[in-house]
């Protein structure tokens, strides 16, 4: 018999949004329950009713916000961890909570760190009264840097590749404690407290400040595009101590020294970060007062052949065909054309899509422009070898995708060889149209121009507003793996699963499940509605294997996934 799991009281007016993040935290947290209330009445009965294990509520509802929350529980005497999970809420609105008592906060723009917050907060030593639950440091108000790194491994979870980076910045003030021993401890404290509101103020909305060891500050830069943006924003912070500052009628001049590591480069947990940023401080020690150096990489062996930007060989990539398979009728409506490299020597590997190809073709210069012109190539090739319909789905790099070239230059390849614009599905991950929703509608309507067909990747692995997603005018709505797998292990997994169906019908999308591990999982989708499918159950092959594909799939076959993977 399994132990039972947490017990989640959810605070939220949102049935929708509950139901997300229920299905989040039942993908991590075996057996764990989860009950909603909306309202301070619902909300007391709960707390008198059952133990329980977390609170996590919204910040803005109907009758109250998560403060008021906040305060119910207070009342009940119970000492239980409440984290704030919540839309538009900012940086100080942060702080705000924290003060007040609320162990943790997390963006609803950001689903992936609530899982890792969550489970942070379950594991961590109870506070025993709200009057310290966020360990606020008394000098400066801020944050402990206790709590910071906690803040960037719940980010580091949460990232995926292809994202905005994550950095930390180390700013260690120098020789501050001259100042505590001149003037005295009292001073001094208040001139930390000048510092950190300058460090503040110069801060990006979505960055976190926290109060370090000593002299020290900490500052998750998050959002970063590479090492010379993150660089950018340190030096912008440090400027801010250009000013001489003024306390108890004396004037102080307060220099710093800053390292800045970022992830992936300098390591892949928040510890590692944090060191590495150490060794950045020494280094912009020797360079002089108010300067940021980045950590030195750490020494990686690497063939010079797979280094970032190096050349890859055009005639190592091969095309990696997924077949979608129409669930009524079990025969091929088309794939999914990835990239692959077989290296000497080394097994198959996903070659970076910006890479530079040797030798180019006419406009092709890259991974990523080869795989679109393999792609446009495939379309007739399927209509070839007997698939009629022989639509070709393709996730494209953002470095192509957003250009504002691209659909022009498809069309006119398209044209050149006599094939409809309809043969090719563009797929654009969720992910990126949450992330910068004005250069993603405005690419789906370069593309949708062109008589390209859409499709939203990815469906389901991320949280936001619907609206970016509908203005899309997708053809296709693609389900994430994870919502596959859930919606055959629970009800609350099925019932999610229920509602993409519904948006895709509001939509006038077809459905796509990815991930499926079984021709019975494919009929078991089917009869909910799902239109195609692809997946484990359906190998994928290389297109010099022949036949290209089978014309239908009633049971899947391990040689040929054997032969796909190399």
């Amino acid at each position: 018999m399994h132990a039972p799991g947490p017990r989640i009281l959810i605070v939220d007016d949102s049935e929708d949004d509950t139901l997300l993040a229920t299905a989040r935290l039942k993908r991590a947290l075996p057996g764990v329950a989860v009950r909603r209330v909306d309202s301070p009445e619902s909300m007391r009965s709960a707390l008198d009713g059952d133990d329980w294990d977390l609170v996590i509520s919204d910040h803005a509802m109907p009758r109250f916000d998560s403060l008021g929350a906040l305060e119910v529980l207070k009342s009940s005497g119970k000492a239980i961890p409440f984290i704030v999970y919540s839309g538009h809420y900012d940086r100080d609105q942060g702080l705000e909570a924290l003060r007040a008592g609320v162990r943790d906060f997390v963006q609803k723009n950001d689903p992936g760190r609530l899982v890792p917050v969550v489970q942070k907060s379950l594991t961590a030593p109870a506070e025993g009264d709200f009057a310290g639950g966020a360990r606020l440091d008394p000098v400066t108000g801020l944050a402990g840097r206790h709590w910071l790194l906690d803040q960037l491994d719940a980010g580091l979870a949460a990232w995926r590749e292809g994202e905005a980076r994550l950095a930390l910045l180390r700013v260690d003030l120098d020789r501050f404690q001259r100042i505590n021993r001149a003037f005295g401890t009292v001073t001094g404290d208040r001139l930390m407290a000048d510092v950190a509101f300058r460090l503040k103020r110069e801060l990006a909305a979505c960055d976190l400040l926290a109060r370090g060891d000593d002299d020290e500050f900490l500052c998750l830069v998050d959002r970063t595009a590479d090492a010379s943006a993150a660089q950018r924003r340190g030096e912008r912070v440090l400027r801010s101590l250009d000013e001489p500052f003024v306390r108890d009628g004396n004037t102080f001049y307060v220099t710093a020294s800053a390292g800045l590591a970022l992830h992936p480069l300098h390591g892949a947990n928040a510890l590692a970060l944090h060191e590495a940023a150490g060794r950045g401080v020494e280094r912009a020690r020797a360079i002089g007062i108010n300067r940021v150096a980045i950590a030195p990489e750490p020494r990686v062996v690497t063939p010079a052949s797979l280094a970032p930007g190096a050349v890859v060989p055009a005639d190592e990539l091969f095309v990696l065909a997924h077949p979608i398979v129409a669930l009524a009728t079990g025969r091929t409506w088309g794939v999914e054309a990835g990239v692959r490299r077989r290296h000497t020597g080394l097994a198959v590997l996903s070659p970076d899509p910006d890479s530079p190809i040797v030798p180019e073709r006419p406009g092709v210069a890259t991974v990523g422009q080869w795989l679109l012109d393999e792609s446009l190539r495939l379309v007739e090739r399927l209509r070839q070898g007997g698939v009629p319909e022989g639509r070709v789905a393709v996730n494209l790099p953002r470095s192509l995708l957003f250009d504002a070239r691209l659909a022009d230059d498809i069309a006119e390849t398209l044209a050149r060889a006599g094939q409809s614009p309809d043969g090719l599905e563009i797929e654009i991950p969720e992910r990126w149209i949450l992330a910068e929703p004005g250069r993603a509608e405005e690419a789906a309507r370069r593309l949708r121009a062109a008589g390209l067909r859409l499709a939203l990747d990815e469906f389901g692995t991320n949280y936001g507003p619907l609206a970016p997603l509908q203005r899309l005018a997708v053809d296709t709505l693609k389900l994430a793996p994870a919502l596959v797998r859930e919606s055959r292990q629970d009800e609350s997994g099925e019932a999610a699963l229920r509602g993409a169906l519904a948006l895709a019908r509001a939509m006038g999308a077809a459905v796509v499940a990815v991930g499926v591990e079984s021709v019975d999982d494919g009929e078991w989708l089917a009869e909910l509605g799902v239109d195609r499918a692809q997946g484990p159950a359906y190998p994928p092959r290389r297109i010099e294997t022949a036949p290209l594909l089978p014309a239908r799939f009633d049971r899947p076959a391990a040689a040929d996934a054997a032969r796909a993977t190399g």
